[in-house]
């Protein structure tokens, strides 16, 4: 049956952010014809796009169903005769308690930085730091070498790379990070193939357990060899140091 389209209550907008013109909205009424439901639904009208319906008004019509227990739950058997039990939180923070005690985790094996030697070795000089912050830059300091991802450095170094300080938001302290211009110029990157999302769906198929991982520190997982470590130097009003993990701002981090 024809209705009149009246304004659109709301802007419609693609995954990319821009707008998708609409003409207007109508209210028509949906049945499932293997169930005889009925819901009255609002549709927002487009020139071209095919009509459209939302995980509410398909779940409402009985046209698929979610099993919350099987997305919010994990299940395990401890023996075969024993049936399966829910893992608590508590549960899990005491079976893997290495990855919930604070520490940078430290992945197998260490990683070389392979350096151009054609290129000359450059010593930054040090640059000023705001006295405002100099306390709140050596108790980071201080933290990483506690957490082994920085150690002092007391012997001669081709390299010296210079400090660079970022504030984090209001009240979450400051972010150490090293200026590698030059030192970028000189290392030698290798080629490897970065997988899309693509490659990756189909190898989900069969997927039980989904976690969320922070890896906001991710480099600092992968440790660095002596020689490595060396080109890292960086200078700081307290002394040098250099990078016992992989540093961000390294061209060949990623």
């Amino acid at each position: 049956m024809d209705q009149e389209l009246r304004p659109a209550r709301s802007t419609l907008r693609m995954f990319d952010g821009t707008e998708l013109p609409t003409l207007g909205m109508i209210t028509a009424t949906v049945s499932n014809p293997r169930n005889g439901k009925q819901l009255s639904l609002d549709f927002y009208i487009t020139e071209r796009e095919n009509p459209l319906l939302g995980i509410d008004a398909c779940r409402n019509l009985d046209m698929l169903r979610i099993v919350e227990n099987n997305i919010c739950e994990m299940h395990e058997t401890l023996h075969e005769s024993a049936a399966p039990s829910a893992l608590t939180p508590n549960d899990i923070v005491t079976r893997y308690s290495d990855l919930f005690d604070g520490t940078v985790g430290c992945m197998a094996g260490e990683v070389h930085l392979e350096v151009n030697p054609k290129v000359p070795a450059v010593q930054m000089p040090l640059r000023r730091l705001p006295v405002a912050l100099r306390d709140q830059v050596k108790a980071e300091l201080d933290q990483l070498v506690a957490n082994e991802v920085i150690t002092p450095v007391t012997e001669p170094t081709d390299w010296v790379n210079a400090l660079l300080v970022v504030q984090k938001p209001e009240g979450q302290g400051v972010r150490i990070c090293i200026d590698p211009k030059f030192l970028n110029q000189a290392l030698q990157r290798s080629t490897f193939y970065m997988q899309c999302i693509d490659d990756i769906l189909p190898q989900l198929g069969n997927v039980k357990v989904l976690s969320c991982v922070d890896i906001k520190h991710a480099f600092w997982s992968l440790k660095l060899d002596k020689e490595s470590s060396l080109l890292t130097t960086f200078e700081t009003p307290f002394g040098r140091y250099r990078w016992l993990r992989l540093a961000m701002g390294l061209s060949v981090s990623p």
